[in-house]
């Protein structure tokens, strides 16, 4: 007869592949956003853009699944609106020649309000993580009000919109980490209750 005993479920497998991709995604975002997209040709800095807001979406979407098969239903539909915001965000990059750009890009935070508000309802964040989730929202917000009153400050607007990129691409890194983190620990506590069993 086949012991099992240190097989893990198929759902807990499935769980660590996507935690590690999740992870990877969004550390990839991070790097090409912050170290290689702003320094290439115009041409080859929109393409870099492109694929890193791809690499977001599919990141938020992942972490949807994983929490939805947990029970956290708020935070997953958090992460799922945000995966369909990051969608205009996306889109915008296609219509950044035109004057309706930042029209479109604005658009995004209607989604950003509700989404991170939700997310940040996962209990098993820390506090710190949670402020940081609530704080992504802030700079799309601004940008939203700001290109409403005065839409042609287009300097003051892009200031808003990096510094948007900026603290998404960080929070997006440190729930990556945590996630993995998270997993690792759900993997040695069950591994030992497999061993204290085994044992009894």
């Amino acid at each position: 007869m086949t012991s099992y005993k240190f097989q893990k479920p198929d759902h807990i497998k499935e769980d660590g592949l996507v935690v590690k991709w999740q992870l990877l995604i969004f550390s990839l975002a991070f790097i090409l956003s912050n170290f290689i997209g702003p320094f290439l040709p115009k041409t080859s800095s929109e393409m870099v853009f492109k694929f890193v807001d791809m690499l977001f979406i599919c990141g938020t979407i992942l972490l949807a699944v994983k929490l939805a098969r947990e029970g956290w239903d708020m935070a997953a539909s958090g992460f799922t609106i945000l995966g369909i915001g990051w969608g205009v965000i996306f889109a915008a990059l296609d219509f950044q020649h035109l004057e309706i750009d930042m029209e479109v890009r604005t658009s995004a935070a209607y989604f950003f309000l509700p989404c991170m508000i939700l997310i940040a309802q996962y209990k098993p964040f820390p506090w710190w993580l949670k402020l940081l989730t609530l704080l992504c929202m802030v700079p799309f917000v601004v940008f939203l009000f700001v290109q409403k009153i005065s839409p042609h400050s287009e300097k003051l607007l892009m200031q808003w919109l990096i510094t948007g990129f900026g603290i998404f691409h960080l929070t997006s890194l440190l729930w990556g980490i945590f996630f993995y983190h998270q997993y690792r620990r759900q993997v040695k506590v069950s591994a030992k209750s497999q061993t204290d069993e085994s044992t009894n």
